[in-house]
């Protein structure tokens, strides 16, 4: 019950963060504090947290065909980084402008109208869109991105395996990691607000530390970090999203928008989809030339070798049918874990999603 009661109240935090959150002018500079809470691993009460505290520089728009598209740095948003690659922005005649975020901040930020768009991680939003926060999808990217991690030394095969240990997740409690963990439980029958305890680190190098020392008995976080444990010989894959047949037909990234914005450029909306409905076909035909563009400019960390073995892992199949299907099972499952209250899928589905002509509706 503890565990529940934890998980509301900094999903409310966040969200009073949204509302409160107002507009501002582009060309500014906006400071995102970041607060990583966790749990003990007895008592699964609330503990001490790492804060850190990075600017956001939010660019002035060019003209009035640039759309100010938040990213993570990571490998699942290839689709971005291929439009750009590939002059799709230009074709549909829009100006990309790129603004580094992160899971919390992106949030704030697309709430507050500071940015336009991003392409985040599904599993990090339906709570948040069930406290206030306002957004629409227009379209699936690609499968991933999170994955689950044991040590070699540990004999747990499954969730079950676990029943009663410590998971580790990267982010924040309530965050995607946590959301897909307790998803993935859930689908196994479990009971991931009772049967386990939780613990949340800042950085995926301090929860992958934390499951070398063994104060955590499994790991759940972005795939580019857990397959670094793998490589080391240290750890296995117990929960890989990107290929686990329980999501083989789902994808992981949704593009979403602020919704005023789309209402008032309706036109940006399209073109942005379908640029980055391009970029992710183009990758999927074109792994290995994707992943050296992007680690040469750096917009993801890593070499070419780390993020191509992930990039492989996954299925770039954007589209609104995959999308809406992707969000249907989510909300489902979320309500089946008890991580957002009862709501009819479709009606949230309906709400939430935009249709774009040509991207499969």
């Amino acid at each position: 019950m503890r565990n529940k009661l934890v998980f509301s109240s900094i999903a409310v935090v966040i969200v009073l963060s949204l509302l409160l959150a107002g507009c501002s002018s582009s060309g500014t500079t906006t400071t995102a504090t970041t607060t990583a809470a966790a749990t003990t691993t007895a008592a699964a009460t609330t503990t001490a947290a790492a804060t850190t505290t990075s600017t956001i520089v939010i660019p002035t728009r060019a003209n009035a065909n640039s759309i100010i598209l938040g990213y993570y740095g990571s490998a699942c948003e290839s689709s971005t980084y291929a439009a750009i690659q590939n002059g799709f922005d230009s074709k549909y005649g829009i100006n990309i402008e790129l603004v580094k975020v992160d899971g919390t901040s992106s949030l704030n930020l697309i709430a507050s109208g500071k940015i336009d768009a991003t392409d985040g991680v599904l599993q990090a939003w339906l709570k948040p869109i069930q406290e206030g926060l306002d957004v629409r999808f227009t379209e699936g990217l690609q499968s991933g991105c999170i994955s689950a991690i044991v040590l070699n030394t540990s004999t747990a095969k499954t969730w079950a395996d676990l029943k009663g240990k410590t998971i580790g997740v990267s982010g924040t409690i309530g965050g995607g990691s946590m959301n897909y963990a307790f998803r993935d439980i859930a689908y196994e029958g479990l009971d991931p607000q009772n049967d386990y305890q939780w613990v949340a680190y800042s950085t995926t190098a301090a929860l992958l530390i934390a499951l070398e020392k063994g104060e955590v008995d499994a790991a759940v976080g972005g795939d580019v970090g857990n397959w670094s444990e793998v490589d080391k010989g240290t750890a296995r894959f117990i929960s890989y999203m990107a290929t686990d047949a329980a999501y083989a037909n789902e994808d992981c990234c949704l593009l979403a928008f602020n919704p005023d914005f789309a209402a008032k450029h309706p036109d940006l909306v399209k073109d942005l989809t379908l640029a980055l409905y391009d970029g992710s076909q183009w990758v999927q035909n074109n792994k290995a030339a994707a992943v050296q563009y992007e680690v040469d400019n750096q917009y993801v960390a890593g070499t070419v070798a780390d993020n191509l073995r992930v990039v492989d892992s996954y299925a770039f199949t954007p589209g609104a049918q995959i999308g809406k299907l992707s969000l249907t099972n989510s909300i489902n499952q979320f309500v089946q874990s008890k991580i957002i209250d009862p709501v009819t899928a479709s009606t949230l589905v309906n709400k939430l999603w935009l249709d774009v002509p040509g991207v499969g509706n």
